[in-house]
């Protein structure tokens, strides 16, 4: 059975050209332009990439929140990866890892937006790789 992305994106081009290289590769790709689609979405993904800078609904929302929200929810065979142009600073990243320790759930990995696009799909490749191994 084909896995499938959820892909928390709003910029249009973006969100376009990663559906197309995942669905040609075989992945179910749905695709969530603001944090109350994504919500509803979330439980259904084997694997969320998410984007930080998000529109959100009557507050200002963006992935971390989503994060926060969901978290719970998240089963510990799905996977997380961050895709924005804002991880690199530290406070970023040190928020991050306590997300983690807290939630005792992890972010499989942080790519900056601004990388290939090819080190995408290899970070997608790898995960769900990486889920066949441990079963």
């Amino acid at each position: 059975m084909a896995k499938t992305i959820l892909l928390v994106e709003d910029e249009v081009a973006i969100a376009n050209a990663l559906q197309m290289v995942f669905e040609d590769k075989g992945y179910n790709v749905f695709i969530a332009d603001n944090i109350n689609l994504a919500t509803l979405k979330i439980t259904e993904a084997d694997l969320i990439i998410l984007d930080l800078m998000l529109p959100g609904g009557k507050k200002k929302f963006n992935g971390f929140t989503l994060l926060e929200n969901v978290w719970d929810r998240l089963t510990d065979s799905q996977g997380v990866m961050i895709y924005s142009g804002f991880i690199d600073s530290a406070a970023q990243q040190a928020a991050f890892k306590e997300l983690e320790q807290r939630k005792k759930k992890r972010i499989y990995k942080l790519l900056n937006k601004t990388g290939d696009l090819q080190e995408v799909v290899a970070t997608v490749d790898d995960f769900f790789r990486q889920q066949l191994v441990s079963k």
